[in-house]
């Protein structure tokens, strides 16, 4: 694992992971951001999601991110029957 990918994450984490942190708000700075950094940042969640649907295939969760793991195995299999390209325009 990379450092500079761990260390994102880590960020990320840390901030969401804070109380007063706003999803909502979070969600709606991104939407004003740039298209190209809106389409980077879909990317590094179907990667997210391609991690967690494998985990759920092989049954590497508990109750802890169960809902995760499911949520992204019903994304999945749902992208799978339309599959949506993402490129870095």
């Amino acid at each position: 694992m990379n450092g500079k990918e761990r260390k994102a994450a880590e960020n990320l984490l840390k901030a969401i992971s804070d109380p007063t942190f706003s999803l909502p708000v979070f969600a709606d700075s991104i939407r004003v951001m740039h298209p190209t950094h809106q389409q980077s940042l879909m990317r590094a969640y179907m990667a997210c999601i391609d991690i967690w649907y494998v985990m759920y295939q092989e049954g590497f969760y508990d109750a802890r991110n169960e809902g995760t793991c499911m949520a992204s195995a019903r994304m999945r299999e749902a992208l799978d029957q339309f599959p949506i390209a993402l490129p870095y325009i």
